[in-house]
């Protein structure tokens, strides 16, 4: 899974990402969920060191693990 383009998309179109476009300090990367149950945000899960896409193929596992495991 390519998040690139749909990331790319987010920073274009919404404001939460607008501040953040000539910021030299922040990158977006695959990698890290926020978790938001009912609304809130209640936590992120984060994985660093490989290709971001490894990154995020390792989080989105995980979250199918704990999904699985907990009957989500």
């Amino acid at each position: 899974m390519n998040t690139i383009p749909y990331v790319w998309y987010n920073r274009q179109e919404h404001s939460a990402y607008s501040n953040w476009l000539d910021d030299p300090t922040f990158g977006i990367a695959g990698g890290s969920f926020l978790l938001i149950v009912n609304h809130e945000l209640k936590g992120a899960v984060t994985v660093s060191g490989l290709a971001q896409e490894d990154d995020h193929a390792i989080v989105v596992e995980a979250l199918r693990n704990v999904k699985v495991k907990f009957n989500l």
